[in-house]
């Protein structure tokens, strides 16, 4: 794929999506990133965005900015998202809903209104950010594993639909990544206390595992390639990924 290709990639303010948004910038492509509260370009080239995920007319208009700027979009890269953590027990719907409608409707919402630009220009890609978790769950954080398994489902039916026409849909799959993404977390109002020392005892874990973790760099370079093959596989795994998934 051409290094000057148009793409926007959400989630852009920080962690992988900052450091996609600034390898990406590197190597040639003209890059929007969006975010959620003003921040300062990852890169002097990246062109920066106001996007809420979930709210319709949002989207509409940063992919509007994005056509009226650029005269096309051959790329969206959906990376923003966010993990919410507890218990399933303790989990609320309206919690439960929050995170599907920013990790997957939100990404729905974004292939809606990009897809027609798309359509009239003959071609695109589509670059879905899961997760490792989002084929093999983990305990407290089911909520979040939920909404990447149903993405990973999602990718996968849409990728059969768009590709026969010329439109590449591809997974990217992040493990354990070095950013503020965990941090950032938001978490389950109330834990009944038999779930307590099993949290304890991952969150007592959690620094040291973290030293195990992928740079956001290196997700970014397995992200380049996902944008830049020129005949893409459905899914690019990263490397703590791929050490957690074994040979799934």
């Amino acid at each position: 794929m051409s290094d000057s290709k148009v793409i926007l990639i959400t989630g852009a303010s920080r962690g992988i999506g900052a450091a996609a948004a600034k390898l990406l910038s590197s190597e040639g492509f003209r890059v929007y990133g969006t975010y959620r509260k003003p921040v300062e370009p990852p890169a002097p080239d990246v062109t920066m965005l106001e996007l809420d995920v979930t709210d319709d007319n949002s989207v509409a208009a940063c992919v509007k900015q994005v056509i009226d700027a650029a005269g096309r979009l051959d790329v969206l890269i959906n990376n923003a998202g966010y993990a919410h953590r507890g218990p399933l027990e303790n989990v609320t719907v309206a919690d439960f809903r929050a995170q599907f409608e920013t990790n997957l409707y939100g990404v729905h919402r974004l292939i809606q209104a990009t897809l027609p630009h798309m359509w009239s220009q003959g071609g695109g890609r589509i670059v879905n950010v899961s997760s490792a978790i989002g084929r093999v769950a983990i305990p407290f954080s089911a909520t979040y594993c939920s909404s990447k398994f149903a993405l990973e489902g999602y990718s996968e039916g849409l990728q059969k639909e768009l590709n026969p026409h010329g439109i590449d849909v591809v997974i990217v799959e992040p493990g354990l990544t070095i950013t503020e993404f965990q941090d950032n977390s938001t978490r389950a109002k109330e834990t009944d206390p038999r779930y307590q020392p099993a949290i304890d005892a991952m969150l007592a874990s959690w620094p040291e595992r973290r030293k195990l973790g992928d740079t956001a760099e290196v997700v970014a370079e397995v992200i380049l390639r996902a944008v830049r093959d020129e005949k893409p596989d459905l899914r690019y795994v990263a490397p703590n990924a791929a050490k957690m998934l074994g040979g799934r």
